[in-house]
């Protein structure tokens, strides 16, 4: 109405459902009486849906002007029941800039013929053993490989385009045109006989393209099963949804990309100096530096040889999705020639080893941008714990070299280790690409470089002394997720606060020290308690740190489990239960594209995965919750086996051999007590529990039975070392005897089964 009351053009598109060749339908002349209203014009005037005994008008488009109209009609097409309608307007689209990238071409590419001519080049990798230069090294072997590329997979200036219809074959093509042919034909005899050939083909046409899809699926699927995302990839590829344009850099490419290059390289000073600042505005100190320790000889870690064996295995391993460095040499093409280059390529670790030089041609980075937070007995005591999940900024790229590198001297690296990492850490550059323009290169002076396979253990041996002051409370680090917890009766809350405040205080001038940045703003601080002491509580309870007064939070999240204070994990399951089922909803839509094992294989990947992550934190949830999550694993059986809404879903487990979530929950504390019980989990879980035979003497035959904790409370009886003493007890003698992880596994699954 707003568009014709501005005298905008309109163009109205769609199906009706009002046949307008029929002069008596009551509908069309209700439309037609509109359009002369709101002076719309109908421009398609030919039949749109024709069959064998019917032809009607059903689409139409309307425009509110003809002169905006080139020509309009009806196309004879054989993709659906309805015909194709098309207007040409008299209006300039706008027109997206192609775009290009510059990449090798592997069309003509075969890996033997690649892998035979770099062996004729034998005297040139044959080099690399003479003398003790790893950079030349390095660079002769790069030259071999890129030299003979260049030959067989030449790099070329591509035009960006949509990938064809990678199942359509050319059989499925030639059936699809005699199928068109067929349809043809009809239109023109009105053949009754010409239209069942037409309907025959049709079908089979669409079974035969199913049929390819969804092998085309399932391969997919199977190829990418230890994934999930590359599973949810999939899916939602297969979702129908709005079309979402493609980004596009305007200005110059050139600029952009040296301004996010500036940006990225110099994250990790910013957050030192941030750091920094952070801590003299709030008067925290510096610690004691910490004294270098001294290890034996025989003790420190040194770097031995590779052999050829070992870096065939590592490199038969490596996944072929992984993008190529500036050298633009990928994983693909190491495999392909690795008879060929295995001992050079063996010869150029060992000489880095061995001269304690990281090679200069591995240093450079390519970044793309891309657009886009204890004790198992305190509750039974009464006692509240305050619990604070600290947020360091930018961790990883925070960490300051010359720190690490003493770091890695007093955890035993030798000299020549240490020499090494120096190396592997310094005279690093990064660029960034938009598109296909590089930044120019910029160096790399803090932090650790993204995406390696060391950088984890570099960031774990940084932050190794973190937990060594003396703390009041317990500090925990998962890589870069701290927390600290401290517990208190209720009646010297006041004291267990100032305690906190002090341990924080402590963690707060560690960073300053080891330049990294401990963001307030981000820092969670939870008191966990019953619901009768959290009565108790003062409401105005909170803690100082760095300078801004932190409340209380009803629930946060840490690794990944949303806990809140009553340790009910509602609010947990609730999140769960909706992730999950959106995740179900996608699947369900495009369930046909998979048989029932594939179906089977992403749900589990994706769903149940989910469903059952941290279980043995939360099993102790209220029945309720289990309700909720039950009917998560229904709606996924159902899906699974294409059952319909209101069809019991106990025989479709028994089908699938899926235990029921309660069942579940049991079995998984049951897995985590036998690898408690026999040495196979962290040493603070296995010290929870307690053989009854290592109490006492006696040979009774309930000597393998662990000694349950004595628990008055209902909030002590739920926690995991109450939990699962008591399912281990209950389990038949049998399975307390087992010594293999995945016999018992499967025993016990088997008994559920049957029970």
């Amino acid at each position: 109405m707003e568009a014709l009351l501005l005298n905008k053009p309109i163009v109205i598109l769609g199906d009706l459902n009002c046949d307008g060749l029929k002069d008596n339908c009551v509908e069309y002349k209700i439309m037609d009486r509109f359009l002369n209203e709101m002076n719309l014009t109908q421009l398609i005037k030919s039949p749109t849906r024709i069959t064998d005994a019917t032809q009607s008008l059903l689409d139409v488009i309307l425009v509110s002007s003809k002169s905006i109209v080139y020509r309009s009609g009806v196309l004879l097409t054989s993709i659906s029941d309805h015909l194709l309608v098309y207007a040409e307007l008299k209006i300039k689209s706008p027109k997206q800039p192609s775009q290009y990238i510059t990449a090798r071409s592997f069309k003509n590419y075969v890996p033997n013929y690649f892998a035979a001519d770099l062996a004729d080049k034998s005297d040139c990798l044959l080099s690399i053993f003479d003398g003790d230069d790893v950079n030349a090294k390095l660079n002769i072997f790069n030259h071999a490989i890129q030299s003979t590329l260049d030959v067989h997979a030449p790099i070329k200036t591509i035009k960006i385009r949509n990938r064809p219809c990678p199942f359509i074959t050319q059989d499925l093509r030639n059936l699809m045109k005699e199928r068109d042919r067929l349809h043809q034909r009809f239109l023109r005899t009105r053949d009754i006989i010409d239209w069942v050939n037409y309907k025959s083909y049709r079908n089979n046409v669409k079974r035969d393209l199913k049929k390819a899809e969804n092998e085309y699926n399932s391969n997919e699927v199977r190829q990418h099963k230890d994934n999930p995302g590359s599973l949810w990839k999939i899916v939602n590829r297969l979702t129908p949804s709005k079309g979402k344009e493609r980004q596009i850099y305007k200005g110059d490419h050139k600029s952009l990309a040296n301004d996010f290059n500036q940006f990225f390289s110099s994250v990790g000073e910013n957050a030192a100096r941030a750091s920094s600042h952070l801590a003299d505005t709030n008067n925290i100190n510096l610690r004691k530096s910490i004294e270098s320790v001294v290890i034996t000889e025989i003790d420190q870690f040194k770097f031995r040889a590779v052999t050829c064996h070992e870096v065939r295995r590592v490199v038969l391993s490596l996944p072929l999705n992984k993008s190529s460095g500036p050298d633009k040499i990928n994983p693909r093409i190491i495999k392909d020639c690795l008879p060929v280059i295995l001992g050079p390529l063996t010869e150029i670790i060992n000489c880095s080893l061995r001269t304690s030089t990281f090679p200069l041609a591995w240093k450079k980075a390519e970044l793309i941008p891309i657009h886009k937070e204890g004790d198992h007995e305190v509750m039974d005591k009464k006692k509240l714990s305050a619990l604070v999940l600290l947020d360091l900024s930018k961790a990883f790229d925070s960490i300051n070299h010359q720190r690490l590198l003493h770091k890695l001297s007093n955890v035993g690296a030798s000299k020549s280790t240490v020499n090494w990492f120096r190396s592997y850490l310094t005279d690093r550059f990064q660029s960034t690409r938009i598109n296909s323009t590089l930044s120019d290169p910029l160096p790399i002076t803090y932090g650790v470089p993204q995406g390696a396979i060391l950088s984890p253990l570099l960031f774990c041996i940084y932050l190794n002394d973190l937990p060594c002051a003396s703390y009041n409370g317990d500090l925990e680090s998962y890589v870069d997720d701290t927390k600290t917890l401290l517990s208190f009766p209720l009646t010297e809350a006041d004291t267990g606060i100032k305690n906190l405040e002090e341990d924080l205080h402590k963690i707060a001038s560690w960073c300053r020290e080891n330049n990294l940045l401990v963001n307030p703003d981000k820092t969670k601080f939870m008191i966990i308690g019953t619901r009768q002491l959290m009565n108790e509580l003062d409401v105005n309870i909170s803690i100082s740190f760095m300078g801004k007064i932190l409340e209380p939070v009803d629930f946060a999240k840490d690794l990944g489990l949303l806990m809140d204070s009553h340790l009910s994990y509602d609010k947990h399951i609730s999140n769960l239960v909706s992730s999950c089922l959106y995740k179900l909803c996608q699947i369900n839509r495009v369930k046909n594209n998979f048989d029932k094992g594939t179906l089977t294989m992403i749900i589990t990947s994706l769903v149940i995965s989910k469903l059952l992550y941290c279980s043995t934190v939360w099993s102790n949830t209220t029945c309720t919750n289990i309700k909720k999550l039950q009917s998560i694993q229904n709606f996924a059986c159902k899906i699974i086996t294409g059952s319909k809404k209101y069809d019991h879903v106990s025989p479709l487990l028994q089908n699938l051999e899926w235990l029921t979530v309660d069942k579940l929950l049991y079995f998984r504390d049951a897995v985590m007590t036998f690898k408690c019980m026999n040495n196979l989990a962290p040493k603070y879980l296995c010290d929870m529990f307690e053989k009854r035979s290592c109490i006492h003497n006696r040979s009774t035959r309930n000597c393998n039975s662990i000694q349950i904790p004595l628990f008055k409370t209902a909030a002590g009886q739920r926690s995991f070392a109450f939990r699962g003493a008591s399912i281990w007890n209950n389990l038949d003698t049998e399975l307390k005897k087992c010594t293999s992880l995945k016999t018992f596994k499967s025993q016990l699954k088997e008994h559920l089964l049957s029970t």
